[in-house]
């Protein structure tokens, strides 16, 4: 099984997650692209839009298809945007529906009008009168989703209503027409379905632990040393983790930190199998994180290789 499937099984941490900062010293930098936050998706290197029903459907799909297109991964687009009427067969197919309705309100409302303007038409005296409004409320409805079209799972799926509601006076300035607004309501769902589906490049800071540690006392100021050459010298400190885990290979803090210097170097496979090693009783949290963190990326450089071949 790869690390793909596995991901898209295994629900998906905050690939930030980190313990509060007290219970740690210093850390290793790690840089990289990571999975999407939708990873059902990263198999899919192709997509075309099936029908999306609804008065906006047409436009939501322009809409998705621009956003969608232009998703790139190391300067290349991430995704493959294929019309059904050029013929061939998509791996992701994206159908739905996108749908507006319009409903006015005769209201009452109470304003400030003018009324005494002098000869220049300068308001001289003003009243607060009942004035007779309409409400206008906006509602925009959208259900998308992606199945894959090899094997006809569904891989993805958003609902997103949408509700917005302006009252309109006499001598009121005008404001947005229905149409700009129902037009950044579908620009705005587009954007929240590209950045499900955007792969994410980040470079972040990964904490080495340090309290709550039992250590033999001689490694123990050892091991605190290289957590404060960390920050100043990477490479260094990664040397003396490997040193003192050479010296205790069962040691949970040494194999952790060992890990992060495989993974802060790009050595994804050797990282993971340390994190699993390390039973790290004292940090559970930390391992959890750091196994969902290099399962993404390890999918994600799965999915990179799988579009070059």
């Amino acid at each position: 099984m790869s690390f793909l499937t596995r991901l898209i099984r295994r629900p998906l941490l905050s690939i930030a997650l980190a313990l509060p900062a007290p219970a740690f010293a210093d850390a290793l930098v790690v840089e990289g692209y990571f999975a999407a936050p939708k990873p059902g998706t990263m198999a899919l290197r192709s997509l075309a839009t099936d029908r999306i029903e609804g008065s906006e459907g047409a436009s939501m799909a322009l809409a998705l298809e621009e956003m969608l297109g232009d998703i790139a991964v190391n300067d290349r687009s991430w995704f493959r945007i294929m019309s059904r009427r050029a013929g061939g067969q998509a791996d992701g197919l994206i159908s739905g529906r996108a749908h507006a309705a319009v409903e006015e309100r005769a209201i009452t409302q109470q304003r400030e009008v003018c009324v005494e303007e002098n000869q220049q038409g300068q308001c001289m005296r003003r009243e607060t009168q009942p004035l007779s409004c309409t409400r206008r409320i906006l509602n925009l409805s959208i259900a998308l989703r992606i199945a894959d079209t090899r094997d006809g799972r569904l891989v993805y799926s958003l609902n997103r209503p949408k509700r917005e509601e302006r009252t309109i006076c006499p001598e009121d300035e005008g404001g947005d027409t229905e149409e700009e607004i129902v037009n950044r309501m579908i620009k705005d769902a587009a954007s929240a379905v590209r950045q499900d589906l955007s792969p994410v490049y980040a470079r972040q800071k990964i904490k080495l632990p340090e309290k709550r540690l039992v250590l033999p006392p001689e490694q123990d100021q050892r091991y605190r040393v290289a957590l404060k050459m960390a920050k100043s010298s990477p490479p260094l400190a990664c040397q003396q983790f490997r040193i003192l885990n050479s010296e205790s290979p069962n040691e949970a803090a040494y194999l952790y930190a060992v890990g992060l210097c495989a993974e802060q170097q790009g050595d994804l496979k050797a990282a993971i199998n340390l994190y699993q090693s390390s039973q790290l009783l004292t940090h559970p949290d930390l391992i959890r994180a750091a196994l969902t963190r290099v399962e993404g990326r390890i999918a994600m450089q799965e999915a990179i290789d799988a579009r070059t071949r």
